[in-house]
């Protein structure tokens, strides 16, 4: 859709600011790194936990992992709670990483 109304060529898009209070929703996923910022640890670390287990996950097709984000955000919580700061998951090998 291009603006008639300014007299150029350039597409007119229509974005969040144009609706005052607008709130997005977060995507319902999130990727690795995304997990790794929301619970302070490596990408690695999410990694070798969803591999272990630990963290409930889906794979792409390209063999990425998926996480939901409900569930993630529950495991923060409780780790919160908890005041651990991410090393719960960690205590079942006896030790941090």
């Amino acid at each position: 859709m291009y603006s008639h109304q300014s007299g150029t060529d350039t597409p007119s898009m229509k974005t969040s600011d144009e609706v005052p209070g607008a709130i997005i929703d977060p995507p319902a996923v999130m990727t690795t790194s995304e997990v790794s910022r929301l619970l302070g640890v490596s990408p690695n670390t999410v990694t070798r936990w969803a591999r272990e287990g630990r963290l409930p996950c889906r794979l792409t097709l390209g063999g990425h992992h998926r996480f939901e984000r409900r569930v993630i955000e529950g495991i923060r919580e409780s780790l919160n709670r908890a005041g651990t700061d991410g090393v719960a998951l960690a205590t079942s090998t006896g030790h941090a990483h």
